[in-house]
């Protein structure tokens, strides 16, 4: 009986999905200060896909920042954008040429009005990912909003660090949110209302832009999704630490006083095959955002405590309850569940290995320690992985910033999400609630992993994307199905019940603590 009500309840929320009596067809060309485009239908919203926002970097724009692109003349906008060149993807379509957005709007609207505008960045730890894996024609449609997804360079091309050149995948990022500015008008959408959204490496390329003076101007909303990644390199490690994979493709050049010579380095990659220069993800731990003094000047929480970010910006920060549940099982439990007996030596060597990256010796092997009675209480080497893994790359840093964003009074909430699908594939269902996966809920379709949504799934995406939608719309999320709390550190909690509207969870963890130091 509960869940019929739900289902008649979620009908009539949907039925009255935010569609007026007097909104007309919108047109499906559309002339704008950059081109005009030819869209396309796509369930019941109006897409644009692949329109471009920089000239193609290749040739002598590989390694480059970008250039905005030249007016498009009757753009036929109805084909994704092939990926951006990236590692372990032998079965996508890929390419160089890969900076284009796509725009989804309702496909009816009133003259005049102005929608409020989502800009989704994508994850991938900045070496994987495309838009074609997040569809925005439904929650467009649905949340009666604009969202535009964009791409940008990845690895390698979007972060070498052998010249002053460094962040460049940021620099595509901020050249298409310019793109917005100058354009979404004209698709309906409100230029001074941007909602900046993102999960994973999308949730810390917008923490990035949180901290980056001239990123200010081109959003006024943010909601940072299991950011991914507090701890980043700076250009001038990175240049040292990227210069020996490039001897492996050939690229070992020197000065006269044996030193090595970077720009002869990135000229000798400015060569290569796109395939060539691509590398393996294990070969790629310093080709992320990292410390120039231009564009980012600090770690990101060190920034936060410093008073170092868009203060005018409204700030949603969150992550999922079992962020570290896939890292665990694709990094120690061999592809397999919390029930696969992973020995001490796989923990610790695991640890280990993802620690030395960026700290010493000894700094990695006290974080082990503090983490030794989470190990022994939990009796199970693969949840003791996760719950390390979790708190290093996305829980911990997230909580410390909003503790100290709170200090700052900065306009913040948070959430964690915790929900299973009762159809999420049954042998995979300890990854329900893992990192990623509240995405099928924001964007009302699934998404990495496909199953059929049962009408709690429903439920509970009505509610999250509600929540999403209305906190760009007028920056407050709390509505009849979600009573988000104000008062921090309460957190909204979107639980095991997706009716339960005013749960709520304490955004802390005291283990935290441990990585303050570090993360500063």
């Amino acid at each position: 009986m509960k869940y019929i009500l739900l289902f008649l309840i979620a009908f009539v929320m949907l039925a009255n999905a935010k569609i007026n009596s007097d909104a007309s067809p919108l047109p499906m060309e559309v002339f704008s200060s950059s081109g005009s485009y030819i869209g396309m239908h796509m369930n019941g919203s109006r897409a644009f896909l692949g329109i471009p926002f920089a000239k193609p970097p290749v040739g002598s724009l590989r390694f480059k920042p970008p250039v905005k692109s030249q007016y498009a003349f009757n753009y036929n906008a109805n084909q994704w954008p092939l990926a951006c060149q990236q590692t372990n993807s032998s079965y996508l379509e890929m390419s160089e040429d890969c900076l284009y957005l796509n725009v989804f709007t309702p496909i009816n609207g009133k003259p005049l009005q102005l929608l409020p505008v989502m800009v989704f960045i994508h994850g991938g730890r900045y070496w994987n990912g495309q838009t074609n894996q997040f569809q925005a024609d439904v929650m467009a449609g649905l949340g009666n909003v604009v969202i535009v997804t964009i791409q940008y360079r990845l690895n390698v091309f979007g972060f070498q660090s052998f010249d002053q050149y460094t962040n460049n995948g940021l620099l595509d990022q901020q050249l298409a949110l310019k793109w917005v500015r100058e354009n979404i008008f004209f698709f309906g959408g409100n230029p001074s209302s941007v909602t900046l959204f993102g999960e994973s490496a999308g949730g810390s390329s917008i923490l990035h832009h949180l901290t980056i003076p001239s990123s200010y101007p081109l959003y006024d909303k943010v909601i940072l999704q299991s950011a991914w990644q507090w701890l980043i390199p700076t250009s001038a490690v990175s240049k040292v630490k990227t210069a020996a994979w490039a001897v492996t493709k050939g690229c070992a050049n020197y000065t006269s006083t044996n030193e090595t010579d970077y720009a002869a380095t990135l000229a000798c990659l400015s060569t290569l095959s796109s395939k060539t220069a691509t590398p393996t993800n294990a070969q790629s731990d310093f080709f992320v955002p990292m410390i120039d003094n231009v564009l980012i000047k600090a770690l990101p929480l060190a920034a936060i405590k410093n008073g170092n970010y868009n203060k005018k910006a409204k700030i949603i920060i969150g992550h999922n309850y079992d962020e570290g549940h896939y890292m665990a099982y694709s990094r120690v439990g061999g592809y397999k569940g919390p029930s696969f007996p992973v020995s001490d030596t796989t923990y610790y060597n695991s640890l280990t290995r993802y620690l030395n990256v960026y700290l010493t010796p000894v700094q990695a092997n006290a974080i082990i320690a503090v983490y030794e009675p989470v190990k022994n209480s939990l009796n199970n080497n693969w949840l003791a992985a996760s719950e390390f893994f979790g708190d290093y790359y996305i829980n911990c840093g997230s909580i410390l910033a909003a503790e100290y964003l709170n200090q700052q009074n900065a306009d913040l909430l948070t959430y964690i999400f915790n929900y299973s699908s009762p159809n999420y594939p049954a042998d995979k269902m300890f990854l329900a609630a893992s990192h990623g996966n509240e995405l099928s809920y924001i964007f009302y379709q699934w998404i990495y992993t496909q199953y059929e949504f049962s009408v709690g799934d429903y439920y509970m995406s009505e509610r999250m994307m509600r929540a999403w939608t209305d906190f760009a719309r007028s920056s407050d999320p709390v509505s009849y199905v979600n009573h988000w709390p104000e008062n921090y550190p309460n957190a909204m909690y979107f639980g095991e019940d997706p009716a339960d509207f005013a749960a709520t969870r304490p955004y802390t963890k005291p283990i935290c603590e441990s990585f303050r130091t570090y993360f500063e």
